[in-house]
């Protein structure tokens, strides 16, 4: 049979990007490979296939002619080609393609009737232009928009405008397309940006362009960019959707507004209100809850519709009457998207799908229509489907661990059952070869469910579980056995491409529960993703291998203990990544490619056909399958194919069901519903639970037991311990003899002493890493510094004084860190000059031309400067040199860097000032070590004095026996920031970890320190052995002390010493008592006597540390004020180096902005300027030969009409005359009015041939067919006119009809023209004008540098309290009595003035108000007396009027009037409390008027003062770019070229060496392949030779 015959049946597309208009009543849609047209009026569809050389390989980009039945389809492929085709005969009418390369097309528009216009991708961005009719390419703009998401819209109308939109970053381009016979342009037009991100772009029915951005603002824009109005204002109040951004459409004459931000479409309408103004009001809306949110719109003007596509896929026509009542009406809805599709067992015409909102869809295989639908979404998302082999039940798996069976045995699916086995997703499922079982799994953790017992007949009893640990790939089950199953587990040994070459076989016996068993582990060949049963679903195993286009037949052998490889065939297929789909009859493979090929299944070397459904560019294939004679296949962008295999015949097989099958069904799924309940555990967990409990229940009395036992033990072991301990150290047994478990406890050891062994070398690498930063760090920062940053604190008082670090740097280097010392502000200063370095970009070749303009613009300030200068005396140089440098050194360059001469360059200049700094900071350094010094010397002092009161202190406590406490003043010491070494040296105490000791080291440690303690004590001073003997070997002779001598006791005489009692004492007792007691008077007076002495002299000594200690704080506080006034110095001298910087960087860069405002915006100008001219009189020329042209095609058409009478001469006059009234006659069409030059050659060839033609509209296929009708003879023609008379003028008025055309063609091409050179000379005076404001703002900008240049800016150094002086133009005069004072007395006084004006204002305005009231109470005063008078005057004339009775009798039936006092006193009343109330609200207005009036002011002020902030930082940033001219900063550069250069290098290297690589392994594959031609690698099978 012949199956190469393809036919498309029915086409779902998933997702519909985009659907254009084909003429008036045909809306067409695109994806991959298919086009579908659906006619509106009749809902009919038609598939289109677009992969054949003729129509092109896919479709990339679709648009359509909104006039005539034609449409544009480009390639879905590099360098594609734009065909032009008719509808509906599908003729291609031209070819449009381009010789530059490009990668495709982002949008694609027909512009009027005339021209088609192409936007191309990367790397151009191109708008390209064509005849469409021809495929000529007439004209190219590059464009500067650059987003890889870009739309173009052409207006409606003449002249045609064409807007480019970029929807990701929300630009806009406009270009008008230029007409001028055969020459066409794209002028572009310049829009002012929105201050919001445009979202949608649309040009409306007047020529105009809406815009809408983020907040739902529309605004209207000119074609011209020169109008724009606000028609609806932003809606800020609502929130903004994060993938959904609000459009609008131009529809009728209003628009329609998808505002996303609150989930709302509505239609406005224009009105208008009082002075003729122009407001949008919302005629209807439609909320999300009543209609699904469209996702894109458009209208269609020749219909007067709008077409909405919403989100679930259905596109809907909005109609509207005069009424603006919307009509509504569905045009198509299966524009949803597909995940998964599957077959019905004994159902061969229809098949299940899953859509992406979770719904089953039941769909006819035949028509593709959706019979019915079930709602998953409950049961949580759909990841696996699969169907049984040999019955109508379906089981799904979702995300939430939920197992789904569906019965669809009728049209109407329906939950039999739902298993909750797990919380997480299950993500595989297969059913077994007999389909008695059915396993779902989830790869990650490895664990698979099984589900069944015999499904065939209706049995799901059984639920088991198997874990193994693993991730798996796939899995198949076999059930060859009721009561024995065996499972096959794919499992991942790539984790990276999540493939594997293992299978596990695990024998599983069916009981209460699984019991598994590993069987053996199988290595295959290559690596697979996935395994199918094979036509022998017991034996056979199907599966391409990864990354191959190879298809494996395997057989399964030995009681599944071996599978070998029986088949490889070529899969045909042109990519990998291949999916294999096997049912009854055939095998099919499909993949990325997008290719599906069929084979037999009983011969699968016998191919059925090869077709392509599915393109590659939209990723393939998912999924594919057979029912009967029909493909489905499923794209990976969701898109439903059903292809028909023509003339294959398929045997239609159908299977009844089983009724008792389900009813056993529905009672088994009952009570197993139990199981499934939100409140309850999954399967899973009732399952650990019933075990759980029963092992608690098992395994009491045993644990009970054993607790006992190991109590005792645990006494036992406490005894024994306890005797142990009383032995002595000799007999006692160490602790580890009373181990259970020797081993463990050697075990434990040594693992201890393997963490230990890693944690001392994981601490000996952090050690020496933390070295090597420590070493870095040092090395950068602390070596190179000279003077290291320290403090001076003072003793008693809070003074601190810093000095100024230096770096190990020379003075001339450029680098700001000589002087700064690494200060915050000085490191700021450097970033933000680096950012203002590489902010600049000048050309290198203007530098020199603006460093001569900044010189020569300096030399006549310079010479009169140098004038003054040298006329002036030293104090004068000294004063005006704007520093007090020469107060602190003595430095020569004061006079080359003098503000009043210009003796050196700028750079020598700025490097000489920096180097004073440097002397200053260094004077200042060497100050600050003498103090320093200083300091040390009194603390050293301090020190002896403590001693010598600790002397003192301890004669007084050893000779009186009384404590004396030492009040001394407090010793300082040295602060850690007075220490400049603190920051690297680290003590003992600030290590917070314990040293660890060794238990063997310990005894070692001990004795050392015993040792010095020993050493300690025989050289300190406390031992005296060195004085006792000196002592005795001078016995004496050495001159004794007076404290030594009172220090001495006196020996008591012997008769106190025996202890006599004082009645036997004799007369040398008394004597030497009484000898004993004066001694004792005398040694006691003494002693008073040195205690005072040693007292007055502890006075002395505090007194005098505590006066020391003043007076060094005095000195510190001096030294203080010096460094106040040498940092004064020192920032005089920055500031004058900064000025300076500035001054020379101001110059420049306006001399740099000037000449780059000459090179790039008055020289582009010019050349625009030249470039309009030369266009003007190119076209001029045109428009010439075409007025030529048109005065020659005139003539000879009235020629044709004098040649007329000659055609007929045999014929007499009146004849003559009625075939001249039949001449002149036209076809009746009412108003022709085509103006298009495409249609009207393309009907005068018609008329010519008399012939039809497909791309003419309407109104010119009804001229040639009544000009058809005027060719036929009519009954009222002469007899004596033949057949051939009236071919003749048949011929001659079609001939007059085709140039008539050509006139109307010419007419046309001329108005075009004459518009295109009106447009472009309006252009060129625009151009011109903005040229002459060029060159005055440049003559503006180089007057005011010449005037910068002439200011000079000067710094001064003044006392401080006087604000400002008049300047006389007298120098020195003019500020010796110059005196500074602070802005805060400044602006206070101001305030004062302030308060003082304002107390003026309110009396002036009080006192006018009195006036104005005594003046209103003189007027009411006079207008009351003359209303009194009037009054009485009016009182006298009614006295005097006499009433008659019947006025009399009237007046008394009339009704009583009420009071007129009270009813103007009522009027008065309403009249002030309407009054007060709208004073009231004057108030309020008032005081939001007085708010609003601070706001602005507070405002306008921030406003100045972050400009002044900013305007100053600019400054330093522009006073620091003299850096540019740097050494350091040219190697810099240097390196950056080089290292550039290498990058590149080594960027090339790299991808040679991968192309290398990818041609290493396609020969490799290729050597492979070549190796498996010449080596069989298929096992030998010895039962095949018997």
């Amino acid at each position: 049979m012949d199956y190469t015959t393809m036919q498309t049946k029915w086409v779902k597309f998933g997702e519909i990007r985009d659907f254009v208009f084909v003429g008036k009543d045909i809306l067409a849609t695109a994806s991959g490979l298919h086009v579908r047209f659906i006619n509106v009026n009749t809902r009919e569809k038609r598939i289109e296939l677009f992969d054949d050389q003729n129509r092109g390989s896919g479709i990339s980009n679709l648009s359509g002619h909104a006039t005539v039945p034609v449409f544009s389809v480009a390639d879905k492929q590099s360098n594609p080609t734009i065909r032009i085709f008719t509808y509906p005969r599908i003729h291609k009418i031209s070819s449009c393609t381009s010789i530059e390369e490009t990668n495709g097309y982002l949008s694609c528009t027909f512009a009027g009737t005339d021209y088609f216009i192409g936007l191309t991708s990367f790397p151009n961005f191109q708008l390209v232009v064509w005849l469409w009719q021809t495929g000529d390419k007439v004209f190219v703009k590059s464009t500067k928009l650059e987003d890889f998401v870009q739309t173009i819209a052409c207006s409606p109308f003449s002249p045609h405008t064409i807007a480019q939109f970029a929807q990701t970053t929300g630009k806009l381009a406009v270009y008008r397309m230029c007409v001028c016979s055969k020459i066409v342009t794209l002028y572009p037009i310049e829009i002012k940006s929105l201050e919001n991100k445009l979202t949608s772009v649309c040009w409306t029915n007047d020529g105009n362009l809406l815009l809408c951005d983020e907040f739902s603002k529309v605004c209207s824009i000119s074609a011209d960019g020169s109008n724009r109005n606000v028609l609806i204002e932003r809606d800020s109040n609502s929130t903004t959707h994060d993938d959904r951004y609000p459009f609008v459409v131009a529809f009728k004459n209003g628009l329609f507004l998808v505002n996303t931000r609150i989930n709302e479409t509505a239609f406005y309408k224009k009105s208008f209100i009082k002075d003729s103004k122009e407001s949008w009001q919302k005629v209807w809306s439609l909320n999300n809850d009543e209609c699904e949110l469209p996702i894109r719109a458009k209208a269609h003007n020749q219909r007067d519709s709008l077409f909405l596509h919403d989100e679930t896929g259905r596109i809907t026509e909005i109609t509207m009457l005069h009424d603006y009542v919307p009509r509504f009406e569905i045009i198509y809805m299966d524009g949803v998207q597909y995940k998964e599709i599957v077959t019905i067992a004994s159902q061969f015409s229809y098949l299940a799908a899953i859509d992406q909102f979770d719904y089953l869809n039941i769909i006819d295989s035949s028509t593709g229509q959706v019979q019915n639908k079930l709602a998953l979404k409950l049961h949580g998302q759909v990841v696996c489907v699969k169907t049984h082999p040999n019955l109508p039940i379906i089981s799904t798996s979702s995300i939430t661990g939920n197992c789904l069976f569906i019965d669809i045995s009728t049209n109407k699916p329906k939950i039999l059952t739902c298993f909750h086995l797990h919380k997480i997703s299950l993500d595989r499922m297969k059913f077994s070869s007999e389909g008695k079982f059915v396993g779902i799994a989830n790869s990650t953790v490895g664990r698979i469910f099984v589900i069944g017992k015999d499904i065939n007949n209706g049995d799901l009893s059984f639920v088991g579980s198997l874990t193994t640990k693993f991730q798996i790939i796939d899995f198949l089950i076999y059930d060859q056995n009721d009561d024995v199953i065996k499972i096959l587990i794919l499992l991942m040994t790539r984790t990276n491409v999540m493939t594997g070459n293992k299978l596990i076989l695990y024998v599983c016996k069916i009981k209460d529960n699984i019991e598994e068993k590993i069987e053996c582990i199988i290595d295959l060949l290559n690596h697979f993703k996935s395994l199918q049963y094979g036509p022998r679903r017991n034996i056979d195993i199907i599966g391409v291998p990864y990354l191959s286009k190879q298809l494996h037949r395997m057989e399964i052998k030995c009681d599944f203990n071996d599978l070998v490889l029986t088949e490889v065939l070529p899969t045909m297929h042109e990519l990998k990544n291949i999916e294999v789909y096997i049912d009854h009859d055939r095998i099919m493979t499909f993949g990325y490619d997008g290719l599906i090929v069929i084979r037999d299944n009983t011969n699968i070397r016998r191919i059925l056909v090869i077709f392509m459904a599915h393109h590659r560019n939209e990723c393939g294939i998912r999924s594919a399958m057979t029912i009967n004679d029909t493909i489905v296949s499923l794209g990976k962008n969701g898109d439903l194919i059903a292809n028909k295999l023509c003339r294959h015949y398929v045997e239609t097989i159908s299977i009844e069901t089983d009724s008792r099958f389900l009813n056993s069904f529905n009672v088994i799924f009952k009570i197993n519903n139990k199981l499934y309940d939100e409140g309850q555990d999954t399967y899973l967990k009732n399952i650990q639970k019933i075990q759980w409990e029963q092992e608690m229940r098992e395994g009491s009395s045993a644990r009970r037991t054993i607790f006992l036992e190991l109590n005792k033990l645990k006494n036992k072991i406490k005894f024994l311990l306890d005797l142990n301990e009383n032995e002595t150290i000799h007999a006692r047994l160490p602790i580890s003899s009373y181990d259970l478990d020797v081993e463990y406890r050697k075990y434990k050891i040594e693992r201890a002493r393997l963490e230990c062994e890693e944690l001392e070398k994981l601490y000996d690498e952090k050690i020496e890493a933390r070295n090597k930063a420590y070493q870095y760090l040092r090395k950068t920062f602390w070596d190179r510094e000279c003077v290291n940053a320290c403090q001076l604190r003072s003793i008693f008082n809070d003074i601190t004084v810093k000095n100024y670090p230096l770096s190990i740097v020379e003075i001339d280097i450029d680098d700001f860190r000589t002087s700064e010392g690494y200060s915050i502000e000085i490191l700021d200063t450097i970033s933000k000059l680096e950012q203002y370095q590489s902010s600049e970009n000048i050309v290198l070749d203007n530098e020199n031309a603006n460093k001569i303009t900044v010189e020569r613009n300096m030399r006549h300030e310079l010479n009169t400067i140098d004038r003054f200068y040298e006329s002036a005396n030293s104090d004068e140089r000294l004063l005006l040199s704007g520093t007090s440098t020469h107060k602190w050194i003595k430095n020569e360059t004061i006079k080359l860097t003098h503000q009043l001469k210009q003796s050196l360059n700028d750079l020598d200049k700025i490097s000489i000032i920096r180097s004073r700094e440097y002397l200053l900071m260094n004077h200042f350094n060497e100050r600050f070590d003498e103090m320093r010094s200083l300091k040390r010397r009194e603390m050293e002092t301090a020190r002896e004095h403590e001693e010598r009161l600790k002397c003192c202190a301890l004669e007084i406590n050893l000779m009186f026996e009384k404590k004396c406490t030492i009040e001394s003043p407090i010793i300082p010491i040295w602060h850690d920031s007075e220490i400049p070494d603190y920051a690297i040296t680290i003590e003992n105490n600030e290590v917070s970890a314990i040293p660890y000791v060794n238990s063997q080291n310990e005894s070692i440690l001990e004795e050392k320190e015993n040792f010095e303690e020993c050493n300690l004590k025989f050289f300190s001073k406390d031992y005296d052995f060195y004085a006792k003997a000196l002592e005795k070997m001078m016995d004496g002779v050495l001159e004794l002390r007076w404290e030594d001598e009172i220090k001495k006791d006196i020996p008591k005489p012997t008769c106190l010493l025996e202890n006599k009692p004082p009645l036997k004492f004799t007369s040398e007792d008394i004597k030497s008592l009484k000898s004993y007691k004066i001694k004792m008077e005398r040694m006691q007076s003494e002693r008073k006597k040195y205690r005072s002495i040693l007292e007055t002299e502890m006075k002395e000594i505090k007194d005098k540390t505590t006066k020391s200690f003043m007076v060094f704080d005095e000195k510190l506080k001096n030294f203080e004020t010096i460094k106040i006034a040498m940092d004064s110095s020192i920032l005089q001298e920055k500031l004058i180096r900064l000025r300076e910087i500035r001054r020379y960087h101001r110059m420049f860069d306006e001399s740099a902005k000037i000449t780059r405002f000459k090179t790039e915006q008055v020289a582009s100008i010019t050349d625009k300027v030249h470039k309009l001219a030369q266009d003007c009189s190119l076209f001029e020329t045109i428009v010439n030969e075409l007025k030529n042209r048109y005065e020659s095609l005139v003539k000879r058409d009235k020629a044709l009409e004098g040649k007329f009478r000659n055609e007929f001469g045999d014929l007499k006059q009146p004849k003559i005359e009625h075939l001249f009234r039949h001449y002149k006659k036209r076809p009746k069409i009412g108003n022709f009015a085509c103006t298009s030059i495409t249609y009207l050659t393309e009907l005068g060839k018609c008329v010519i041939t008399n012939e039809k033609s497909e791309i003419l509209p309407i109104e010119c296929t009804n001229f040639l067919r009544n000009l058809q009708v005027l060719d036929s003879m009519p009954d009222n023609v002469s007899s004596l006119i033949d057949d051939t008379h009236w071919k003749i003028m048949c011929k001659l008025r079609r001939s007059k009809i085709e140039i008539e055309m050509k006139v109307r063609c010419c007419v046309v091409e001329l108005a075009e023209a004459e518009q295109t050179l009106a447009f472009y000379y309006r252009s060129k005076l625009t151009v011109q004008n903005e040229l002459y404001q060029s060159k005055a703002k440049l003559d503006k900008q180089e007057t005011e540098f010449r005037q910068h240049v002439e200011d000079r800016e000067i710094q001064l150094v003044m006392k401080m309290r006087q604000v400002e002086v008049p300047i006389q133009g007298q120098c020195l005069d003019d500020i010796t009595n110059v005196v500074l004072i602070s802005r805060r007395e400044f602006l206070s006084m101001n305030e004062e003035i302030k308060k003082a004006d304002k107390q003026k204002c309110m009396a002036i305005k009080k006192s006018v108000d009195l006036r104005r009231r005594i003046s209103y109470q003189k007027y009411r005063h006079e207008s009351l007396r003359y209303t009194l008078k009037y009054l009485q005057e009016e009182l006298k004339s009614i006295n005097e009027v006499k009433i008659t009775k019947e006025l009399q009798k009237y007046l008394r039936e009339l009704p009583i009037v009420k009071n007129p006092r009270k009813e103007y006193e009522e009027i008065e009343r309403n009249t002030h409390i309407m009054a007060d109330r709208y004073e009231k609200l004057l108030d309020i207005e008032r005081k939001r008027l007085e708010k609003i009036t601070k706001d602005i002011i507070y405002w306008r002020e921030s406003n100045e003062r972050l400009t002044n902030e900013i305007e100053k930082i600019k400054l330093k940033n522009r006073e620091f770019s003299f850096q540019t001219q740097n050494s350091s900063r040219t190697k810099d550069i240097n390196f950056r070229k080089k290292k550039l250069a290498v990058i590149m290098k080594r960027t090339e290297l790299v991808k040679n060496i991968k192309e290398n690589y990818d041609e290493l392994l396609t020969l490799h594959s290729r050597l492979e392949s070549l190796r498996l031609r010449i080596y069989p690698t298929l096992r030998f099978n010895k039962s095949h030779l018997t």
